[in-house]
């Protein structure tokens, strides 16, 4: 039962310094960053000044980024109830990528 307790603990903590890291992440570079559910994708960021989307995959852990994304596309993206799809169907492909 130790163990288990302790294994929760630490999940508990990743969990923890990784959002921090996030928080840190959108002080730092004035993102908003969204967790979402999805298996292809971990977290997205947007700078609306800067028009600016960042996309972290969970499978190879590359950020993408892209350029000229307009704040709508933002929105419909974090909102979508299939993440992966919409940025396969208007993200991928569709905006500059740095």
């Amino acid at each position: 039962m130790k163990r288990k307790a302790r294994e929760g603990k630490s999940g508990f903590l990743q969990y923890y310094q990784r959002e921090r890291t996030d928080i840190e992440m959108e002080i730092k570079t004035g993102m908003t960053y969204v967790n979402v559910f999805s298996a292809l994708i971990e977290t997205v960021g947007y700078d609306a000044q800067c028009a600016l989307l960042e996309v972290r995959l969970t499978a190879e852990g590359r950020v993408c980024r892209y350029r000229e994304v307009p704040e709508e596309i933002w929105y419909c993206f974090r909102e979508n109830a299939s993440p992966d799809i919409y940025y396969r169907r208007y993200i991928c492909g569709c905006f500059p990528e740095d």
